[in-house]
Protein backbone atom coordinates (compact mmCIF):
# COMPACT_ATOMS: atom_id res chain seq x y z
CA UNK A 1 0.00 0.00 0.00
CA UNK A 2 2.80 2.44 0.82
CA UNK A 3 5.27 1.11 -1.71
CA UNK A 4 5.82 4.54 -3.22
CA UNK A 5 7.65 5.63 -0.07
CA UNK A 6 11.23 4.49 -0.52
CA UNK A 7 13.98 5.14 1.90
CA UNK A 8 17.26 6.30 0.55
CA UNK A 9 19.75 5.09 3.07
CA UNK A 10 23.26 6.42 2.66
CA UNK A 11 26.19 5.38 4.71
CA UNK A 12 28.24 8.42 5.51
CA UNK A 13 31.79 8.59 6.71
CA UNK A 14 32.21 9.94 10.22
CA UNK A 15 34.68 12.72 10.85
CA UNK A 16 36.39 13.93 13.97
CA UNK A 17 37.85 17.28 14.91
CA UNK A 18 41.26 16.49 13.43
CA UNK A 19 39.67 16.27 9.96
CA UNK A 20 38.90 19.99 9.98
CA UNK A 21 41.38 22.02 7.98
CA UNK A 22 41.41 25.45 9.54
CA UNK A 23 44.34 27.76 10.08
CA UNK A 24 45.05 29.07 13.50
CA UNK A 25 43.92 32.55 14.39
CA UNK A 26 47.56 33.58 14.24
CA UNK A 27 47.79 32.80 10.51
CA UNK A 28 44.79 34.88 9.43
CA UNK A 29 45.79 37.98 7.49
CA UNK A 30 43.84 40.56 9.46
CA UNK A 31 44.66 43.21 6.87
CA UNK A 32 42.46 41.47 4.27
CA UNK A 33 39.38 41.76 6.50
CA UNK A 34 37.99 45.27 5.93
CA UNK A 35 36.25 47.07 8.79
CA UNK A 36 34.35 50.35 8.51
CA UNK A 37 33.40 52.33 11.60
CA UNK A 38 30.75 55.03 11.24
CA UNK A 39 30.86 57.30 14.29
CA UNK A 40 30.55 61.07 14.47
CA UNK A 41 32.77 61.17 17.56
CA UNK A 42 35.57 58.98 16.22
CA UNK A 43 36.33 55.43 17.28
CA UNK A 44 38.14 55.01 20.58
CA UNK A 45 39.66 51.65 19.59
CA UNK A 46 41.02 52.81 16.22
CA UNK A 47 44.70 52.85 17.20
CA UNK A 48 44.46 49.54 19.07
CA UNK A 49 42.95 47.73 16.11
CA UNK A 50 45.36 49.31 13.64
CA UNK A 51 48.28 48.39 15.91
CA UNK A 52 47.05 44.80 15.73
CA UNK A 53 47.14 45.00 11.91
CA UNK A 54 43.39 45.27 11.28
CA UNK A 55 42.30 47.06 8.11
CA UNK A 56 40.09 49.73 9.68
CA UNK A 57 38.63 52.91 8.25
CA UNK A 58 36.80 55.38 10.48
CA UNK A 59 34.37 57.91 9.01
CA UNK A 60 32.17 60.46 10.77
CA UNK A 61 29.13 59.66 8.58
CA UNK A 62 28.05 58.30 5.22
CA UNK A 63 25.68 59.77 2.68
CA UNK A 64 25.18 56.67 0.53
CA UNK A 65 24.65 53.05 1.62
CA UNK A 66 26.90 51.92 -1.24
CA UNK A 67 29.80 53.41 0.75
CA UNK A 68 29.83 50.20 2.85
CA UNK A 69 30.02 47.79 -0.09
CA UNK A 70 33.78 47.16 0.10
CA UNK A 71 33.73 46.29 3.84
CA UNK A 72 33.26 42.95 5.58
CA UNK A 73 32.25 44.38 8.95
CA UNK A 74 30.52 47.67 9.69
CA UNK A 75 30.54 49.16 13.19
CA UNK A 76 27.81 51.80 13.32
CA UNK A 77 27.02 54.39 15.97
CA UNK A 78 23.32 55.18 16.40
CA UNK A 79 23.15 58.86 17.37
CA UNK A 80 24.72 61.58 15.20
CA UNK A 81 25.14 59.55 11.99
CA UNK A 82 22.90 58.91 9.00
CA UNK A 83 21.69 62.49 8.83
CA UNK A 84 21.65 62.47 5.00
CA UNK A 85 18.91 59.82 5.07
CA UNK A 86 16.45 62.02 6.97
CA UNK A 87 15.34 59.36 9.45
CA UNK A 88 14.85 60.03 13.15
CA UNK A 89 16.49 56.64 13.74
CA UNK A 90 19.81 57.90 12.29
CA UNK A 91 22.35 55.04 12.65
CA UNK A 92 19.50 52.57 13.12
CA UNK A 93 18.31 53.52 9.65
CA UNK A 94 21.82 52.94 8.27
CA UNK A 95 21.85 49.46 9.83
CA UNK A 96 18.44 48.71 8.33
CA UNK A 97 19.52 49.82 4.86
CA UNK A 98 22.78 47.87 5.03
CA UNK A 99 20.90 44.69 5.97
CA UNK A 100 18.39 45.23 3.13
CA UNK A 101 21.04 45.80 0.48
CA UNK A 102 23.84 43.60 1.86
CA UNK A 103 22.19 40.95 4.06
CA UNK A 104 25.38 38.93 4.54
CA UNK A 105 27.51 41.79 5.84
CA UNK A 106 28.18 41.76 9.56
CA UNK A 107 27.00 44.87 11.38
CA UNK A 108 27.67 45.91 14.97
CA UNK A 109 25.46 48.58 16.56
CA UNK A 110 27.82 50.61 18.75
CA UNK A 111 26.47 53.31 21.04
CA UNK A 112 26.84 54.83 24.46
CA UNK A 113 23.25 56.04 24.67
CA UNK A 114 20.04 54.56 26.01
CA UNK A 115 17.11 54.30 23.64
CA UNK A 116 13.36 54.09 23.72
CA UNK A 117 11.78 50.82 22.51
CA UNK A 118 11.29 52.18 18.97
CA UNK A 119 14.99 51.49 18.37
CA UNK A 120 14.79 47.80 19.37
CA UNK A 121 14.17 46.62 15.82
CA UNK A 122 17.46 48.17 14.69
CA UNK A 123 19.42 46.47 17.44
CA UNK A 124 17.74 43.20 16.48
CA UNK A 125 18.77 43.68 12.84
CA UNK A 126 22.41 44.11 13.81
CA UNK A 127 24.57 41.04 14.32
CA UNK A 128 25.83 42.38 17.65
CA UNK A 129 25.16 45.37 19.90
CA UNK A 130 27.93 46.87 22.02
CA UNK A 131 28.14 49.76 24.45
CA UNK A 132 30.88 52.28 23.75
CA UNK A 133 32.43 51.52 27.13
CA UNK A 134 32.98 47.87 26.12
CA UNK A 135 36.60 46.77 26.45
Amino acid sequence: MFGFFKRNVKIQKKFDISDLRVGSIETIDRNKFKILCIDDQGFQYEHLLKNHDFNLKVVSDIEDINAVEAYDLIVCDIIGVGKAFGSKFEGGHIISEIKKRYPFKKVIAFSGSQFNPEFNKYFTLSDKSLNKDTE
